[in-house]
């Protein structure tokens, strides 16, 4: 008709823009979802490997000091500190992990460290690299290349939003109503941020499987269960705190947790319920999909 903007009416170009987006959602969704389930895995993961996938090197760190805590390997001689106990066993190298190894040696060497900074000790750092590479060589966790992707997956949405705001523009120009199309610009804006915002996951589709499974074969050591720890022995207690966090760590050693502020130094939480676990990504925006098909119906398209 004689006007339209682009040759194409107000009511079609909406019809065409909500459609897009619809397709354009669901196709991001699959693309996401693709990228996530990684590749198939079969080994069972190590204590330190569940914690890594849920909260990262920090409850990684978390767990391993709660089974040397365990084997009374560790003290916490002042507030937020932690060092080798002054009656401490004979280590005998190698322990459970190499993990375990990297914490004696750093606190042997420096005698004691501050909590929030044992992470970052080099011989520390060089074994958390290490097994988070590991995680990410099997499949369980998403490697960088995999997370750049999922940030790419928008790149459709953010050109039917040009597009849009082309449209606008034109249309502005053309002294035409845009009501309806600023309305779809504006849901599909909140979209594509939701997508863009969201935490993108640790863990891979193998990965969260695997951490299902550990949830199921660590329900005993749930801390409201008062489990008996000394039982469970490190490993228990390392897989404890990797699943419930804080609330096992005080459960397994209340004065030690307090003295060493582990919890509040690792941000290591109060269970395993974090955005890595649950895999992230797409929840926050899930119910875009039909606000952007939902201004199909208007004639203010520009």
């Amino acid at each position: 008709m004689e006007g339209d903007t682009w040759g194409i009416s107000g009511p079609a170009f909406i019809a065409g823009f909500a459609a897009a987006g619809a397709v354009l959602f669901v196709v991001t969704l699959a693309l996401r979802f693709l990228l996530r389930r990684g590749r198939s895995a079969s080994r069972e993961l190590h204590p330190y490997e569940i914690a890594y996938l849920i909260g990262g090197a920090s409850r990684a760190t978390a767990a391993a000091l709660a089974g040397l805590r365990l084997m009374g390997l560790i003290a916490s001689p002042a507030r937020g500190r932690v060092a080798l106990a002054p009656a401490a066993p004979a280590v005998r190298a190698p322990l459970d992990n190499p993990l375990d190894d990297a914490l004696v040696a750093a606190l042997r060497r420096k005698g004691s460290a501050r909590v929030n900074t044992v992470p970052a000790v080099p011989e520390v750092r060089q074994v958390l690299d290490g097994l988070a590479a590991g995680l990410e060589r099997d499949g369980y966790a998403l490697g960088s290349r995999e997370r750049s992707a999922l940030r790419w997956t928008v790149l459709p949405l953010l050109t039917l939003f040009a597009i849009g705001v082309a449209r606008l523009v034109a249309g502005l120009s053309n002294d035409r109503p845009v009501l309806f199309l600023v309305i779809a610009l504006v849901v599909l804006a909140v979209v594509v941020l939701g997508l863009l915002l969201a935490p993108t996951p640790r863990a891979s589709g193998a990965g969260r499987r695997a951490l299902r499974d550990a949830r199921r074969r660590g329900e005993s050591l749930n801390p409201a269960m008062s489990p008996a720890w000394a039982t469970y022995g490190p490993s228990g207690a390392a897989l404890g705190v990797a699943l419930y966090g804080g609330l096992a760590l005080s459960s397994i050693d209340p004065d030690f947790a307090t003295q060493a502020e582990i919890q509040r130094n690792l941000a290591v939480g109060d269970s395993g319920g974090s955005s890595s676990y649950y895999g992230g990504g797409t929840s926050s925006c899930g119910g875009g999909g039909g606000g952007c098909g939902g201004g199909g119906g208007g004639g203010c398209g520009g």
